[in-house]
């Protein structure tokens, strides 16, 4: 599905419960790789008065559209949240297997 592998899974930590959701395709192509897309639904399922370290926000792991192919450097992970720093948005870009083994897992 365009470099993604059309699952997005939800983990609550204050409820222990896991939910797996289709990732809408249209999302997918507009905000393309994990650092779009994480942003999107950072602004989409946080409040902007939300505490950086409360359970209301989201720490959101994402793998870029080539991670799981030849591409050299392409198994990226991107980690998108509220920073508790500065209360405003944080974004980082990680190397390593992780990505790759996210993908390869289905997500």
């Amino acid at each position: 599905m365009f470099g993604h592998a059309g699952r997005v899974l939800r983990v609550d930590l204050g409820s222990s419960d896991i939910t797996v959701e289709r990732l809408n395709g249209a999302l997918a192509r507009k905000y393309v790789g994990g650092s779009g897309l994480g942003t999107y639904y950072l602004n989409k399922e946080t409040n902007p008065l939300s505490r950086p370290l409360g359970p209301e926000n989201a720490l959101i792991l994402l793998t870029g559209p080539f991670a799981g192919t030849r591409l050299p450097t392409s198994a990226r992970l991107a980690v998108v949240t509220k920073s508790p720093l500065t209360g405003m948005y944080a974004e980082s870009d990680v190397g390593g297997t992780f990505g790759l083994k996210l993908k390869r897992s289905g997500f």
